[in-house]
């Protein structure tokens, strides 16, 4: 191969592997929160159990370290450097990809956020088709001449300077993302999504569907399935509730799962059914609110109540109602909805946040950073 030809190739190459961990970073960064909760997935498979701020450590370092990555490869900073860490990285990245291909600890792996859903046996050859790409580069870079010496003037120019800018483009994007709500909002529950609509679709084309609620005993800490038609399960002071499950013979979508219940039964039609809905969410009542995103909150509420819009204004949480039956927003006193965890999740990247519906249609979704916006 002749020296063109072959400097060619590697460009090609280095664009590819650069044009990979931009997207894959990017959409990771752009939804912290998401890559936490895939992160907290796959370590539950082995049995251990962290913090939210330790998966969250972790999410920042992946999402922002691989959009710093692809961005150095594409200016080409520190070529030796930074192609052995593209390399090494593919090289664990594809043993670890090939092990969750095997033994299919989660659905989807995660490594594009939720912009693109890789099967775990396609995520594996991508990494198999990246890495002898990462290996070829690695080699032509480490062959580039570079000097012994260069003034501290030329280095900072050269090779400190743009990794800083790189680095506070990178990590600065899952900053601002973990503050505010993703910029591209790739889940179901997206802004002008009609949800009582979902349900009605699902309604028609589904068939021997069935709602099964799942209970832990307070006493023993084992779940327990329960039907709607069962009543043992509105013993508030033995069953708390965890999360409800919708089994069909067809696929049920994602917004179907959507149900609000307050204690005894599902509300979902009439809560979402009403005209300007303002949902606080709120992961875990356990945890306290900041006080900025409370005053944020406070202030939210008191300006709704005092410009008289006709708000109805509930919080949704995973929480127990028994101990926590209405939240306290400055003077107002707030019921409290029981939702899936998960889906709440889901619904709204944000520990604390805002979403607004009318008749159903998810009209605005902000975290409490924002919720005054």
């Amino acid at each position: 191969m002749n020296g063109r030809a072959y400097r060619v190739i590697m460009t090609l190459f280095r664009l590819i592997l650069s044009a990979v961990f931009i997207f894959s970073g990017f959409s990771k960064s752009i939804d912290p929160w998401g890559t936490a909760i895939k992160i907290g997935e796959y370590i539950a498979t082995i049995n251990l159990q962290f913090s939210d701020d330790i998966y969250l450590g972790l999410s920042f370092l992946l999402c922002g370290g691989e959009l710093l990555l692809g961005l150095l490869l594409i200016f080409g900073v520190w070529k030796r450097v930074f192609s052995t860490v593209a390399m090494l990285f593919m090289a664990v990245m594809t043993l670890l990809t090939l092990w969750i291909a095997i033994w299919n600890p989660v659905a989807d792996c995660g490594c594009f956020g939720d912009a693109m859903k890789l099967s775990n046996w396609e995520t594996f050859f991508k990494n198999l088709l990246l890495l002898p790409m990462s290996i070829m580069l690695w080699r032509a870079w480490l062959q580039t001449n570079t000097k012994i010496s260069e003034s501290a003037g030329s280095t900072i120019i050269r090779i400190i300077l743009p990794i800083g800018v790189l680095s506070t483009i990178s990590f600065g994007l899952c900053l601002y993302s973990f503050h505010h709500l993703p910029m591209i909002d790739f889940l179901p529950y997206k802004v002008g999504v009609n949800i009582l609509s979902e349900f009605e679709n699902e309604g028609e084309n589904s068939h021997n569907e069935e709602t099964i609620l799942i209970y832990k005993d307070k006493n023993s800490g084992e779940l327990e399935e329960f039907t709607l038609n069962d009543t043992e399960w509105y013993d508030t002071l033995r069953w708390e509730y965890v999360e409800s499950i919708v089994t069909s013979e067809n696929k049920i979508s994602e917004i179907n799962e959507f149900m609000l219940f307050n204690g005894t039964d599902f509300v979902t039609d009439q809560i979402l059914a009403q005209e300007r809905v303002l949902l606080i969410s709120i992961w875990d009542m356990a945890i306290p609110i900041s006080n900025k995103c409370m005053d944020n909150l406070v202030k939210l509420v008191d300006s709704l109540s005092i410009s008289n819009k006709g708000y109805k204004i509930y919080c949704i949480t995973p929480s127990s109602l028994e101990q926590y039956p209405h939240i306290n927003i400055g003077g107002s006193t707030i019921k409290t909805l029981n939702i899936d965890g998960k889906t709440l999740k889901s619904a709204i990247r944000s520990k604390v946040g805002v979403i607004e519906i009318d008749n159903g249609i998810i009209t605005a979704k902000r975290s409490c950073y924002d919720a005054l916006n």
